[in-house]
């Protein structure tokens, strides 16, 4: 939301925050709506889960949720509905979000991990069921032409909006400290959204975290 209302999460030195009031103005907005019952903002613990919940049971007539999530709603939901790119502000943006393999160096069976990464990355029965099964983006070229995800798409068209909506996908998370940083972010959030503190003075005392993490 922050890269909808034209600001960056990260500046281009990857030294500080990259936004100036697009932070506070998407706050501003979630309180907004918040306070008039117009938006759900679940606990942190188990939240996707207990979106999902009020979604499927009809409690709530939108979630902003992860793609990834798609594969199980098949079998939960009674109903008609749509995805959507999520809604711009002053542009559209989307975090690329999704997970990660890793060949860790000190790993003692490199040959074996290696191998299950290749398997994942380029055998049919690999990352591609996987993808096929859950609502995970494809994330190689040879996936997106498969005649499987084709004819996937063709027959739920849910299932491709997120992959149109990458042209406008920003990697926010390209700082080491990035864990770091995100965990004060979660306090961030939980301090405006839950315990009703002021916006601004958050958010600076948040930018002035993100500066010392990015200097270690």
């Amino acid at each position: 939301m922050i890269g909808q209302a034209g600001g960056k999460f990260f500046n281009d030195a990857t030294s500080s925050v990259g936004y100036t009031n697009e932070a506070a103005r998407t706050f501003q907005f979630l309180k907004e709506q918040q306070s008039t019952g117009a938006l759900y903002y679940p606990p942190a613990q188990d939240s996707g889960n207990i979106v999902n919940q009020m979604f499927t049971s009809g409690k709530v007539g939108m979630m902003f949720q992860s793609t990834g999530v798609i594969g199980s709603l098949l079998d939960n939901v009674k109903f008609d509905y749509v995805t959507a790119f999520l809604p711009m502000d002053k542009a559209y943006s989307t975090p690329t979000g999704g997970a990660n393999l890793s060949l860790m160096a000190g790993s003692k069976n490199k040959d074996a991990a290696w191998e299950f990464i290749r398997w994942t990355m380029t055998d049919p029965q690999g990352g591609l069921q996987f993808i096929l099964d859950s609502g995970y983006l494809p994330f190689t070229k040879k996936m997106v032409e498969s005649q499987q995800m084709k004819d996937l798409w063709a027959k739920q068209p849910n299932r491709k909006v997120a992959y149109d909506q990458l042209q406008y996908a920003v990697d926010t998370n390209k700082a080491v400290a990035w864990p770091q940083v995100m965990q004060e972010f979660f306090k961030s959030i939980q301090a405006i959204m839950y315990d009703n503190k002021p916006v601004e003075p958050t958010l600076e005392t948040f930018k002035k975290e993100t500066e010392r993490l990015l200097k270690k």
